[in-house]
């Protein structure tokens, strides 16, 4: 009798961490042309030829903490070894998304501002203003079941300005997600920001990501 406890317990397969590394060799490169899958996680793009531009994930090993102008958009704030990922909700094209092709468990991931973003809160670059008190912005990761339902959300402030603090994160840091359900189809990034225009967001509206870590349930509920 003292087994049923334990047998009721989500047994996790091994955890994977997907590295980008394979797909961008070389320092200073970026794909911003197509969705890349990595393991059973695909990252997905949305590429438009005409314009050359974007939305949802693009994919650098771009080093450059200095250039807050739109042409350094593929570079975190604090410079990374490895490859990473860039997410871009612009509002023209779908937010940034990661599939999974089965029912996974989050587990964490690595999340930073991109030098663009960060410069543009601190300094102020046209359309952006520099933030003061009350601004924020923040990243909201939302998960979705196979049935297209919230199963999990939560906000990570890439900028706060609330209450006094005046704090910008410049340093990648680690997002737990293991308190998600391990039956996670789609994770959603989008992007909220206090300084608004009359064309949508002012603040540039990346967040570099990292180390995103999942697995799988080996019981029933995945």
């Amino acid at each position: 009798f003292l087994l049923v406890p334990f047998l009721c317990l989500p047994a996790f397969a091994a955890q994977t961490v997907v590295s980008f590394d394979a797909r961008l060799s070389e320092p200073g490169q970026n794909v911003h042309t197509a969705s890349v899958s990595v393991a059973a996680a695909t990252f997905l793009n949305t590429y438009t030829p005409d314009w050359d531009s974007w939305g949802g994930f693009a994919f650098s090993t771009v080093s450059n903490e200095t250039d807050g102008s739109w042409l350094n958009q593929y570079a975190a704030a604090q410079a990374r070894s490895n490859a990473y990922a860039v997410g871009y909700d612009g509002g023209w094209d779908p937010p940034p998304e990661i599939l999974f092709d089965l029912p996974a468990a989050p587990k964490s991931v690595w999340i930073n501002n991109t030098t663009y973003a960060a410069l543009s809160i601190r300094n102020g670059y046209a359309p952006a203003r520099a933030f003061t008190n009350g601004d924020f912005f923040v990243l909201t990761l939302t998960a979705y079941d196979r049935e297209d339902r919230v199963v999990a959300t939560t906000n990570h402030y890439l900028a706060d300005f609330r209450a006094g603090k005046t704090f910008i994160q410049t340093n990648w840091s680690t997002l737990d997600l293991s308190w998600m359900p391990p039956d996670v189809v789609s994770l959603v990034g989008t992007m909220t920001t206090t300084d608004m225009g009359a064309y949508g967001a002012n603040t540039p509206t990346y967040f570099a990501l990292a180390d995103f870590t999942y697995a799988y349930s080996d019981g029933a509920d995945g």
